[in-house]
């Protein structure tokens, strides 16, 4: 017996859109919060140690995070770009909001750099 497709039908994502994708996926998968504790500049106590951090989240990512009202999971956000990535996307899901955040990092470095 042949199983249902389960969600929204994807429509089909377009080159430039899977070539954002890419880029994203990289980001996520070499830029990821990491924090460690180091010893505080100005101890107060013994073994006082301070959070520092060492590497931070991809900036679309940080972005997508600080204006939701839920938590926006980090699995959730690769398998959209995945999906993106396959050459399908769910027009009313996160893979849009994904893509026009990606787009506004590209056009910022585009920007920096006199592209």
């Amino acid at each position: 017996m042949k199983r249902k497709p389960r969600g929204r039908p994807l429509v089909p994502a377009t080159e430039d859109e899977q070539r954002l994708a890419r880029w994203g996926l990289w980001l996520m998968e070499n830029y990821q919060l990491e924090v460690v504790l180091v010893p505080a500049p100005v101890p107060m106590f013994r073994g006082h140690k301070v959070r520092q951090v060492v590497t931070e989240n991809p900036p679309f990512y940080k972005r997508m995070a600080a204006y939701r009202d839920f938590v926006i999971d980090r699995q959730g956000v690769v398998r959209a770009l995945n999906r993106i990535i396959s050459g399908g996307k769910d027009p009313h899901g996160l893979e849009e909001e994904i893509l026009e955040e990606l787009q506004t990092d590209e056009d910022d470095l585009k920007r920096e750099h006199g592209l």
